[in-house]
């Protein structure tokens, strides 16, 4: 035997009610987490969209692109470019934004 059943009809109900209460509350801040999660990776592919013609533009406008980095993280992404500037004869970093 239960010891659920020799409690009283309405401390089941109570119980019942409570454990339905804390099954919805664990799956709205599931939802919310699912949420947030797709919300980040809307932004992030965003950004990175935006790197992708900021590196068009630069192998456009400079030429002997070694190396670049997108960097997606803050507020703002932007690209760092590595090339050899051939007026100067010398290895060049800069940063590329919109």
């Amino acid at each position: 035997m239960n010891f659920l059943d020799l409690l009283p009809d309405d401390l089941i109900e109570v119980i019942n009610k409570k454990l339905i209460e804390t099954q919805t509350n664990e799956r709205r801040k599931e939802r919310k987490k699912r949420k947030k999660i797709q919300k980040e990776k809307k932004r992030i592919a965003k950004h990175y969209k935006i790197c992708e013609k900021l590196l068009e533009k630069a192998y456009c406008r400079y030429n002997n692109i070694s190396d670049f980095e997108f960097c997606i993280g803050g507020e703002m992404p932007y690209i760092k470019i590595n090339f050899i500037d051939s007026r100067f004869n010398e290895f060049v970093t800069i940063i590329v934004f919109d």
